[in-house]
Parts: structure tokens; C-alpha cells; sequence
């Protein structure tokens, strides 16, 4: 079984790597004792998603991901966002208050109806 590697342990040794242009790839992997094909992987998994990508269970294998948390999917974060908005509006209107922005930017709260006394 191989090494695992945190996303930051990672994200060092490519920066280890690429600070030193005298060593070449292979050796590097030699001497840190990782797969040179896995090495490979993870600086074009950074190079086109930087850290975040690192930690990525689509670029992960399957032993990895089980010591992994699961992380919330930033489509459910979207989702929490806007249903936590629409709540809000709902709240406003059953006191029968509208949002109505100014020329300045400002939120100001109009009312729907004016309230008789009696």
C-alpha cells in the first residue's frame, strides 16, 4: 500500500520541487518516496486547480477518500443560500413589507398598505 499524502503535504512537495530546477523529476520522486506517475498528476491537477484541487475526490483514490470527511458540495451551498433568501421575502411580506432600493443604492422597507386604526 502506498503513501497518502495530505493536500498540503502535497502542495510542499511541488513547491519543494519546483524551487529546485537541478533535480529532475524522477529522482525527486525517488528520494521522497512517491510514484513519479502520482507526482505527475498532482502538479497537472494544481496547475489547473491550485491547492483545492489537490484535495478533490475525483483526483483521489479510493483509500484516500475514506480517510477524507465528506465535504459539502458548493451546489448545496447555493441551494441553502438561495432558500435561506426566499425565506427571508416570505417573512417580509406576511408583515406586508416590501424592499424597494433607492437611486443612492440603500435598501428601504415600504410598506404594502397603510395600516388603519380601528
Amino acid at each position: 500500500m502506498g503513501l497518502h499524502l495530505t493536500p498540503a503535504e502535497k502542495e510542499f512537495l511541488i513547491k519543494r520541487f519546483r524551487s529546485n530546477p537541478d533535480i529532475g523529476l524522477d529522482r525527486f520522486c525517488m528520494a521522497n518516496s512517491i510514484s513519479s506517475s502520482a507526482f505527475r498528476k498532482w502538479i497537472i491537477v494544481y496547475d489547473a486547480l491550485g491547492a483545492d484541487g489537490l484535495a478533490d475526490k475525483r483526483y483521489m483514490d479510493v483509500d484516500t477518500m475514506k480517510l477524507l470527511p465528506d465535504a459539502e458540495d458548493s451546489t448545496d451551498g447555493d441551494m441553502k443560500r438561495a432558500l435561506m433568501l426566499a425565506r427571508i421575502e416570505i417573512e417580509r411580506l406576511k408583515k406586508n413589507y416590501t424592499v424597494k432600493m433607492t437611486p443612492d443604492g440603500e435598501s428601504v422597507y415600504i410598506p404594502l398598505r397603510k395600516k388603519t386604526s380601528g
